[in-house]
């Protein structure tokens, strides 16, 4: 009798979507629910998302990006002030 034919019970691969706003919460209760180990249960694929307040580094490099770009443009406005006046006159 070949594996395919075996009376005995096989282990079976399985997979599943991951609904969209699932939580960790829920993939733990998912997994109570099917008498699973959540250890056994492998993620692949898909992300993550959370929401936080943000830390004092990560603030700075927020402030710093923008005033950086602020600045930049600020520099091109003038530079393209400069260029329209030359061309066309004040």
């Amino acid at each position: 009798m070949s594996k395919k034919e075996s009376p005995d019970r096989q282990i079976m691969k399985r997979s599943d979507a991951i609904p969209k706003n699932f939580t960790a919460a829920d993939m733990v209760d998912w997994c109570f629910q099917r008498n699973l180990d959540p250890r056994e249960v492998h993620l692949t694929g898909g992300h993550m998302f959370w929401e936080s307040v943000e830390t004092d580094e990560e603030m700075e490099r927020r402030l710093k990006f923008w005033k950086e770009r602020d600045d930049r443009h600020e520099a091109w406005e003038r530079d393209m002030l400069a260029k329209l006046k030359e061309k066309y006159g004040e």
